[in-house]
C-alpha cells in the first residue's frame, strides 16, 4: 500500500521503548517513523531513557556490569536506524523542558506498553505525553498497550486529565481500549501495531541458511521444545534459535542484533514464537508461524490474533493441547489469501487514524 505525502513537513516527536534490551520493543520504534515519514511528516524518536528502565541488566553478578555483546550490538542499530533528539534525556523535567524549546507540531506516544504503570515503571508522565503544551503540540497516541491493565487505579484521574489533552486517541488492544474508556475516551480506536503497518523489506537481507529452517524466538518451557522439536523432524526443517539454545537446534545466535532479527524471521519457513512482535513481524512478512502461550504473554497474543482472523495459529500452554495432531495442518504452508481482507481492513483503518491525526 502505497502513501501519498500530504502533508506539510510537520514535525512529529515520538515517546516510545526504543533502547530497551527487547528486539520487538526497538523493531516498533523503528517502525513508526517510517510510517510518518512516509506520510511526508519528519519523525523525531525524543531519546528518553529514565533511569532503571531502558538499562536494566538481567545479567547477575559481576556480569551486570559488563556490558553484553547482543546490548552492544542492538545499542548501534538503535543509534543508526532511529531518528534520534540530539541528546538522551533521563527525567520527566528534562523531556519537557526540551518539547517546549522544540514546538513539534505533533506529540505521539506509542506503541509498546508505554502505559503499563506497573509497581516497577510507575505511572510515568512522560510516556502519556504530559509535556509540552497541549495548545502547541497536537497530542496523540499510537497503539500503546497497558499490558494486563484496563484502567490506571491510583492513577485514574491524572489519566482522565492528561488523556483530555489529545487530539486523537488509538490503542493496540482490548484491555487498554478499557483503560481509555475509563478515562473518558469513548473515541479511541483500536489499531495493528507499527510493525504490521510498516515496510520492514529495509532490514531483510540474505538467507541465513540455505536450508529450510524453523525458527524459535523468546522463552520456551520443555513441553513446547518437544512439540517444536517433532514438527522439525515431520517437516524435515533445520532449526535455528536466538537467545537461547536448544538440545536440537542446528544453529544458535545469541547475540544477534534487531536488523538480523528480523532478516530471521523473513526467511524462516516456519517461525516458532511466544513473543508479540516476533508474531507481529511474522505476519507482517508474511511468514507462516505459530505463537505458543509460554512467556505470560497469551492474553497479547490472542487478542492480536483473533482480530486478525488467526487464531489458530495460537498454541496454548496446556500440555494436553501442545501435540502436533492438534496443530493446523497447514503449519509451513500458511495461506495468506484467507485473512488478507481482514488484514488489509485492520491496516488501512490504522494508516487512516494516523493520516488524520497528524494532518488535522
Amino acid at each position: 500500500m502505497s502513501v501519498g505525502s500530504v502533508y506539510d513537513m510537520k514535525r512529529v516527536g515520538i515517546l516510545t521503548f526504543h533502547s530497551v534490551r527487547n528486539f520487538g520493543a526497538v523493531i516498533q520504534a523503528w517502525s513508526t517513523p517510517q510510517i510518518i515519514r512516509s506520510m511526508g511528516a519528519a519523525p523525531e524518536v525524543i531519546d528518553y531513557r529514565p533511569s532503571g528502565h531502558h538499562v536494566k541488566s538481567r545479567r547477575s553478578g559481576l556480569r551486570r556490569y559488563v556490558p553484553s555483546i547482543g546490548g552492544i550490538r542492538s545499542d548501534l542499530f538503535v543509534k543508526r536506524a532511529l531518528p534520534l533528539s540530539p541528546r538522551v534525556f533521563t527525567t520527566h523535567a528534562e523531556v519537557d523542558h526540551y518539547v517546549r524549546q522544540e514546538n513539534f507540531d505533533v506529540l505521539l506516544t506509542g506503541s509498546d506498553q508505554v502505559w503499563y504503570s506497573n509497581d516497577f515503571l510507575g505511572f510515568d508522565r512522560a510516556y502519556f505525553l504530559d509535556v509540552g503544551d497541549p495548545r502547541v503540540n497536537a497530542r496523540i497516541s499510537y497503539a500503546p498497550s497497558a499490558g494486563p491493565m484496563s484502567e490506571l487505579g491510583p492513577d485514574q484521574v491524572q489519566g482522565e486529565r492528561i488523556l483530555s489533552t489529545y487530539k486523537a486517541v488509538s490503542v493496540r488492544d482490548a484491555n487498554t481500549l478499557s483503560l481509555a474508556n475509563s478515562v473518558g475516551r469513548d473515541d479511541a480506536v483500536v489499531v495493528v501495531d507499527p510493525t504490521i503497518l510498516a515496510d520492514l523489506r529495509p532490514l531483510v537481507g540474505k538467507r541465513p541458511l540455505q536450508a529450510d529452517y524453523m525458527l524459535i524466538t523468546g522463552p520456551m518451557n520443555a513441553d513446547a521444545y518437544a512439540l517444536l522439536g517433532e514438527i522439525a523432524r515431520r517437516e524435515g526443517l533445520k532449526v535455528i534459535e536466538i537467545g537461547r539454545s536448544c538440545s536440537f537446534a542446528d544453529k544458535s545466535h545469541p547475540f544477534v542484533n534487531p536488523r538480523e532479527w528480523v532478516n530471521h524471521i523473513a526467511h524462516a519457513s516456519l517461525v516458532a514464537s511466544s513473543l508479540f512482535h516476533g508474531c507481529a513481524i511474522a505476519i507482517s512478512l508474511r511468514r507462516p508461524f505459530l505463537a505458543l502461550d509460554t512467556a505470560g504473554r497469551g492474553f497479547k497474543l490472542v487478542d492480536m490474533l483473533t482480530r486478525l482472523g488467526m487464531e489458530d495459529r495460537f498454541v496454548p500452554s496446556d500440555p494436553d493441547r501442545l501435540e502436533v495432531n492438534a496443530l493446523p495442518a497447514d503449519l509451513t504452508s500458511f495461506n495468506y489469501e484467507r485473512v488478507n481482507s481482514t488484514l488489509e481492513c485492520a491496516r488501512e483503518v490504522s494508516f487512516e487514524f494516523l493520516r488524520s491525526a497528524i494532518n488535522a
